[in-house]
């Protein structure tokens, strides 16, 4: 008898759910349907399985800027991972020194040869020098001097602020063709506090500047920004 009565219930969550004007309507123990689950904002795709929280990326209010070129996108100053090498050590120190106060500067820090996780930069300027000293001017100095492998610029990571010229991939839920997600150069508005397109790229993402929201994808290699630039660039990558 029991397994006859637990028989009944999984059917009945085929019944659709109580509409107004239905006797079940006014019932407090009606049952929700299977469409009604899965339909809606409110639903479990679009409520559980759709957003997904990731790192490196940022989301604001996307406002107007003609002032802008159509391949960029004007941000405020962000934080922007990026590795050490002897090309942008020189403005790397300098972010490390300034702090997160100052821009550009950096917030966070990670040195995997000495087994030093994502660190908050100290608020002493003191240790932030001695931090910055301990990045090498070249590998040719570094091997010249015989230096230990904890001054290598191997995994040595500055999360710096965004700057003018980094590129970012930029995109607008529903993203339901190829120029919905495009890459953008930076250009950083100091004072602003939502994003700033020129008017060009409307149509690519829909927007029509009532409070809609885009996302911002920080890249995480170089390799990336080449590809990016090459298939995703804004306003003539989707003529690929």
């Amino acid at each position: 008898m029991f397994f006859l009565e637990a028989l009944r219930v999984p059917p009945t969550k085929f019944i659709p759910a109580a509409k107004a004007g239905d006797v079940l309507h006014h019932l407090k123990n009606a049952n929700t349907g299977i469409c009604q689950l899965l339909e809606k904002k409110e639903g479990i795709f679009r409520q559980k399985m759709m957003g997904k929280r990731v790192n490196y990326a940022c989301r604001s209010v996307i406002s107007p800027n003609p002032y802008l070129a159509v391949n960029e996108i004007g941000v405020p100053p962000y934080f922007f991972p990026k590795r050490v090498t002897p090309w942008n050590v020189v403005k790397l120190r300098d972010s490390i020194i300034n702090d997160s106060d100052i821009h550009p500067g950096a917030t966070h820090y990670a040195d995997k040869v000495q087994q030093v996780s994502t660190a908050r930069l100290p608020q002493s300027k003191k240790m932030r020098i001695s931090i910055s000293r301990k990045l090498p001017s070249s590998r040719g100095t570094t091997i010249q001097s015989k230096s230990s492998t904890d001054y290598e610029f191997e995994g040595k990571i500055i999360y710096r602020h965004l700057q003018d010229g980094d590129i970012v991939f930029v995109n607008r839920q529903p993203t339901l063709h190829k120029p919905g997600i495009m890459a953008h150069v930076v250009r950083v508005l100091k004072g602003e506090k939502t994003l700033r397109m020129h008017y060009a790229n409307c149509s690519s993402y829909n927007v029509d500047f009532d409070g809609d929201e885009m996302n911002v994808h920080l890249p995480q290699d170089e390799g990336h920004d080449y590809a990016m630039v090459l298939v995703f660039q804004g306003g003539a990558g989707w003529n690929l």
